[in-house]
């Protein structure tokens, strides 16, 4: 992806326990926006959100954040979603998109 010009500014996480009840907990939003703070240029409807699970998607969709899911489901049943199988097929759907 790097050769494609694509850059994975930073990863972000949520720290706390699901008993813990906090807003960074996906499918909330407190992680998007916590980016929202931490870079405010950032323009979430033309970037990309790449999670393993449905509950990213709900998030990253909470905020109008387009997004893939990367899973390893054997299944080739078709998602409601944009989704891959490997870090090769993300690649392969951002560059096509462009």
């Amino acid at each position: 992806m790097r050769q494609q010009g694509i850059k994975i500014e930073k990863i972000f996480y949520c720290p706390h326990l699901v008993s813990e009840n906090c807003n960074c907990r996906k499918p909330k939003p407190g992680m998007l926006d916590e980016i929202r703070r931490q870079y405010p240029s950032v323009d979430f409807i033309s970037s990309l959100m790449i999670g393993d699970s449905v509950a990213d998607i709900a998030m990253a969709a909470s905020r109008y954040v387009p997004s893939i899911l990367l899973h390893s489901a054997e299944s080739d049943l078709p998602l409601p979603f944009r989704n891959a199988k490997s870090w090769e097929q993300i690649e392969q759907l951002i560059t096509s998109d462009h």
